[in-house]
């Protein structure tokens, strides 16, 4: 089928799982800027805008608007932090907080191939629920009582200022917000409360003005005597200019003689002392004009007794007629009585530095001016905000007479509430909406963290105290502790939650349904640009569209370095010439930039469009801003100026320039050799130097293919296994190490042999290339490559391609796989010696819950599990004795177990094949034709193996572009290389990228941040990415700190979650320490760490259906007694694990080879490691101990089972 273009050349096109990830990624990344900043112990952000402009601030609003956010999903969260503080005033980090952490609970589900709906529908029940709650339980204003109505008001705003700068005034402030609001009418318009800022002096300084004021503008003469105080005076409002003065535009006036130019300047006193007398007659003694009022006019106004002020804000003007009446005037010829505006008193004082007209008892519409004072311009803006914040929960307040306690106390209370409801749902929704519950913690964990408390400690009483129904329990900030913030007067208006939750569950919702982000280039063309001014008729027709070559999208790729001027150099260009002229400059480099023949020259040095308008930009701005240019290029402009050179003369000082900015430019020759992988087989030397001899084991699954290959590894002296599957991995290492014991400590410089299992992985898109280096680079003298028969012809082209001879040895399946007639259709069907493969783990913890509860004991198994897990539950599955007879699986339960029949519960996806024998079903009768036709496919050929670069050629790359990142280098490598498309491909490099990105920030060597970037479980990379950028050792002691090493059982389903995830981190450590075994040192104690978690994981995978219990009841930690003394037992458990480590640091060889166990074992142990036991002492306890043992006869079972 040809293949159809529907999306110009170039177009980016992001979607599927990884990029929804990877806009939840970006959210939490942007919550992670500014948690710090909630509460009232929160932190300021001190942000310094491209002007230079420095902003200090914690509203979260104000950080978000000036972090200039570009990544397009993230952009959400500024427009609901907008939104908040358009609507509401305050909240505007606790809607960020929100909508982040609504995310971050929703990532595991979206791993775990739950679909964003039924996430989203949930998330709406729930917030639907949430604000039902909050109107059942806010408390309504009574505004019977003014003073209590008032006092309520004031607390409302000095909860809203607690959190900002200038809590230490926050009674102060709080009465003066209220105090303005309630000057205004009944509308409330915000417009009508002014701030304005007034430098020095103190914050308590600051003053409420009970009418309009603004600063007096800019005087001539005579405004001395102009009276400053006015007892109920008109004022005009004016858009004249009262003033001699130039005409605006230029103007000719032609005369013969001295008497008619006179009478035009007698025409002009005559028209401005005409306006004065038609304002004067008015009856207007205060004058304000938005145009200037020129020093006649002042002398004319204080003749008169009155007051005028000229180049009067336009704001101001508006506020003022909105406040004193009247209207705007644009002529004086019209000045009625109506149109003039009054007040009580006006008049002119001295605040500060600053001099300031008040107006107070404005008769049409109340007002309102705040004055604020203090010491730096930031602190006064930082000042305004956090006012204009107060001022909104002030407005809403009155608006909406209801109020919550804040401080946490409803965030808690809403989690318990939700979490209550999901008990009384099934299926994945009360999954989900426990998760949103549990989201709506991060307040009271936020406030907790940014006080410096233990948030574990206070989250638990907080819980318990909610489960005692006490709804207004939250934060005490100031005891550190946990009390009542409704008595407390810690009070927010509802409408402000109600705000927040809707309008961060509309933004997670709307990241969540996004499933696809495409990114047309037209927009970032040059074509789309509007054309420059002048480029008209006659000045340079405009070209035609030519379609984008791939050299043009290549230079798109090239970032241009910056290149700074010497300002040490000595100007010797002015000693030999003269001073140039930016003017000068700047014509010359016109007149060079539109030379054809100098668009030629670059074109054939390598500058197409493209980049010949960058490296223009940054000459001119070298030239231009250079205050010493060198001398050579100096004496050339000086030349052209006197017209003794020419432009062109410029070019080759433009082309060095270019060079510098663009070094791809020197060395495009040598970038395009590097990145010619047309003969991959030549990038492994060692590999060549053998005479490999390559066997290929082809077969079906169940065939005996791999099983023939480890034994032939198995009976080597050295060897290397290659595969995908974890499980599989582990146990060829562990029978291994079992068969030789003796010979895993000898190092053989070439292994015997090479086992790379699954070779049809080569056409992964995304991995394929580490079944390709691993094919062509072992350093074996034997390869037994495992895989699907389809894969035989390309490995055998890859062979011929390095002169390597190919054995192939074929397998059949060894018990054919038999599909039966009839579907399960229920449960009850199940039989002994069953497995019933699910696609999800929710589907798993369902249907193992429903077995067990009809009686049935069940062994489950999926990928998350370690494989000691695994093994377990298969061995439990299998074993004759056990009454386990039942398994619950994914498809990762695909190797190494004899089942008798397979129960398919969504047939989605082709893993059927991974079983090994009886019989195949599937739950739902519909199914079953879908299964037959997946089990009737054969495997496609394989014409493609996965190409990727190495880091010997990144490296390369570097050293010709030092200044491109990681990224932009995976960019231009792939842009630039060549591929044999007859049997290679290049593998997709998004996520490396993305990795590359992300840990752009940490600073690495190139070699290691492309190995960190190219790690199997990248999701933890930068756990270690940091401590490594260090240069110290990620020892057991830190890691042990970090993941707060040990563990108890888990509790819940979300704790095995963790637990699993922990597990994946010391999987990573293992891999690194391959890598770095310096800085990754402790690889066999981590090993030990890791069989340890994995009992731990085995015990919470046996008690399932106990977790799943757990988690609907919302248990999570130490929520009563028995749980307080559970977390008791584990922290002593974690102290003596410290002080056994401690003491055990000068421990024995033969000690150290015991790994975790003689740090934090036995009793006995720590006491012969911390030297209060010696071995025959031990022995004598232990001879004393049998010997009374067996005098007093054992009271019970258990007793008699520990004395022997």
């Amino acid at each position: 089928m040809p293949q159809i273009i529907l999306l110009r050349e170039g177009t980016e096109s992001h979607q599927g799982k990884p990029h929804l990830i990877s806009n939840i990624n970006a959210c939490e990344a942007i919550v992670d800027a500014i948690r710090t900043t909630l509460g009232p112990r929160g932190m300021d952000k001190l942000i310094l805008d491209s002007s230079g402009k420095t902003t200090i601030s914690n509203d979260g609003a104000t950080i978000m608007k000036k972090l200039d956010i570009v990544h397009p999903a993230a952009k959400t969260l500024v427009d609901i932090a907008k939104s908040q503080d358009a609507e509401v005033g305050d909240g505007t980090t606790t809607v960020v907080l929100l909508a982040g952490e609504f995310l971050r609970v929703a990532k595991p589900f979206i791993e775990d191939g739950v679909h964003p709906q039924i996430i989203t529908r949930s998330y709406t029940k729930a917030t639907n629920l949430a604000l039902k709650r909050i109107e059942e339980i806010s408390v309504k204003v009574m505004e019977d009582n003014p003073v209590k109505h008032r006092e309520l008001l004031e607390k409302c705003a000095a909860t809203a200022l607690s959190s900002k700068l200038v809590s230490t005034q926050k009674d102060f402030f709080a009465k003066m917000v209220v105090a303005a609001v309630n000057l205004l009418d009944d509308l409330l318009p915000l417009d009508m409360i002014g701030v304005k800022k007034v430098q020095g002096g103190a914050l308590e300084d600051s003053l409420l003005v009970a009418g309009v004021a603004f600063k007096k503008t800019f005087s001539y003469a005579g405004f001395e005597m102009q009276p400053k105080l006015y007892q109920k005076p008109k004022i005009a409002l004016l858009n004249i200019e009262l003033e001699l003065k130039a005409e605006r535009d230029n103007a000719e006036v032609r005369v013969k003689d001295v008497k008619e130019y006179q009478k035009v300047v007698d025409a002009e006193w005559t028209i401005l002392y005409e306006k004065l007398d038609l304002i004067h007659k008015s009856g207007a003694k205060v004058v304000l004009s938005k145009l200037p009022i020129g020093d006649v006019a002042t002398q004319y106004f204080a003749d008169r007794d009155m007051f005028c002020a000229g180049r009067v804000p336009d704001d101001d003007l508006k506020r003022t007629m909105k406040a004193c009446g009247g209207c705007v005037q644009t002529t004086a010829h019209d000045m009625r009585d109506e149109v003039l505006g009054r007040c009580e008193t006006f008049e002119e004082r001295q605040i500060g530095g600053e001099r300031y007209n008040f107006f107070k008892g404005c008769p049409n519409a109340k007002t309102c001016t705040i004055i604020l004072r203090g010491g730096t311009e930031q602190f006064i803006e930082e000042t305004e905000r956090s006012l204009h914040d107060a001022i909104m929960i002030v407005r809403r307040a009155i608006k909406n007479d209801a109020i919550v306690a804040g401080g946490g106390a409803i965030e808690m209370e809403l989690s318990r509430y939700l979490r209550e409801h999901s008990r009384s749902i099934a299926g994945k929704e009360q999954l989900l909406i426990a998760a949103y519950a549990r989201a709506l913690e991060v307040i009271p964990r936020q406030l907790c963290d940014n006080a410096g408390f233990d948030s574990t400690n206070i989250l638990n009483r907080l819980r318990q105290r909610h489960a005692q129904n006490d709804v207004w329990c939250g934060v005490d900030i100031n005891e550190e502790d946990v009390c009542d913030n409704f008595i407390a007067c810690v009070w927010e208006p509802a409408m402000m939650k109600v705000n927040a939750l809707s309008a961060a569950n509309e933004a997670a919702c709307l990241i969540l349904s996004v499933d696809e982000t495409v990114k047309n280039p037209a927009s970032e063309s040059q074509e789309n640009k509007p054309p420059l001014p002048g480029m008209g008729r006659g000045r340079g027709r405009p070209m035609t569209k030519r379609s984008k070559h791939r050299s043009d999208e290549i230079s798109s790729l090239f970032v241009p370095v910056l290149v700074k001027p010497n300002p040490d150099d000595i100007n010797v260009g002015v000693e030999l010439s003269e001073k140039l002229r930016k003017q000068d400059l700047q014509r010359v480099l016109v007149q060079f930039h539109q030379r054809e023949e100098v668009k030629s020259l670059c074109l054939e040095n390598g500058l197409d469009n493209t980049l010949y308008h960058q490296a223009y930009i940054s000459f001119r701005r070298y030239c231009l801003e250079s205050e010493v240019l060198p001398p050579e290029l100096h004496i050339v402009f000086s030349d052209i100026l006197q017209n003794a050179g020419h432009v062109d003369d410029i070019f080759p000082y433009f082309m060095a320039h270019a060079q510098k900015i663009f070094p791809h430019l020197g060395c495009m020759d040598d970038l395009k050799k590097i990145s010619d992988l047309r003969s991959p087989t030549n990038w492994y030397p060692e590999a060549r130097a053998l005479n490999r001899k390559i066997f290929f084991h082809a077969g079906p699954t169940n065939s005996g293919k791999t099983y023939q290959a480890l034994e032939r590894f198995l009976q080597a002296k050295s060897g290397v296994y290659c595969g995908p599957l974890k499980l599989l991995a582990v146990e060829v290492f562990q029978k291994a190490n079992q068969q030789m014991p003796k010979l895993k400590d000898l190092i053989y410089p070439i292994d015997e042999v090479a086992v790379i299992d699954e070779i049809q992985m080569m056409r992964d898109p995304e991995r394929g290339w580490a079944w390709t280096r691993a094919l062509l680079g072992v350093a074996a003298e034997e390869v037994h490559v495992c895989g699907e028969a389809s894969a035989i012809q390309l490995v055998q082209d890859m062979c011929s391609t390095a002169d390597e001879t190919l054995e192939v040895r074929k397998y059949k399946r060894l018990t054919e796989l038999e599909i039966e007639s009839k579907a399960l259709r229920s449960l009850d069907n199940v039989q002994p010696g069953d497995c019933i493969v699910c696609f999800s783990k929710n589907d798993i913890y369902a249907i193992s819950r429903s077995l067990e509860s009809k009686g049935h004991q069940v062994a489950v198994i999926y990928g998350g599990l370690p494989p000691g897990t695994k093994l377990a539950q298969a061995q439990k599955f299998n074993d004759p004795e056990d009454p386990c007879k039942i398994l619950v699986a994914t498809d990762a339960v695909g190797m190494g177990l004899n089942l008798m029949k397979i129960f398919v519960v969504e047939p989605y996806i082709n893993v059927i094949d991974c079983f090994e024998q009886g019989y195949v079903t599937t739950f739902k009768a519909e199914d079953l034709p879908t299964l037959k036709a997946l089990l009737a496919q054969q495997p496609e050929p394989l014409t493609q193996a996965g190409l990727h670069p190495t880091a010997e050629q990144i490296e390369l790359y570097a050293y010709h572009l030092p200044n491109a990142t990681l990224s932009n280098l995976m960019d231009i490598f792939i842009s630039l290389s060549t591929v044999d498309d007859s049997l290679f491909f290049m593998c997709n490099i998004e996520q490396l990228k993305f990795l590359a990105d992300m840990i752009q920030h940490v600073p690495l060597p190139l070699r290691a941040r492309y190995v960190f970037c190219c790690a199997p479980i990248n999701r933890k990379m930068p756990f270690y990415a940091r401590q490594y950028s260090r240069n110290e050792p990620v020892t057991l002691d830190w890691l042990c700190h970090h993941l707060g090493w040990p563990f108890a059982p888990p509790r819940t389903i979300l704790d095995l979650v963790h637990l699993e995830s922990v597990f994946d981190v010391l999987d990573l450590y293992l891999w690194l320490s391959y890598r770095f075994s310096d800085l990754f040192p402790d690889a066999l104690l981590v090993r030990d760490m890791q069989k340890e978690l994995d009992d731990v994981i085995q015990q919470g995978v046996v008690n399932i259906t106990k977790l799943l219990k757990n988690s609907e009841t919302g248990i999570s930690g130490a929520t009563g007694l028995g749980d307080a003394q559970d977390a008791f037992t584990l922290k002593i458990k974690q102290q003596q694990y410290k002080k056994g480590k401690t003491a055990a640091a000068p421990e024995s060889a033969t000690a150290k080879t015991m790994g975790l166990k003689s740090r934090g074992g036995e009793l006995t142990q720590r006491l012969v490691d911390q030297g209060l036991l010696t071995p025959k002492m031990l022995q004598q306890l232990q001879e004393e101990w049998l010997k009374s043992s067996q005098n007093d006869p054992p009271s019970s079972p258990n007793s008699k089972k520990k004395t022997k």
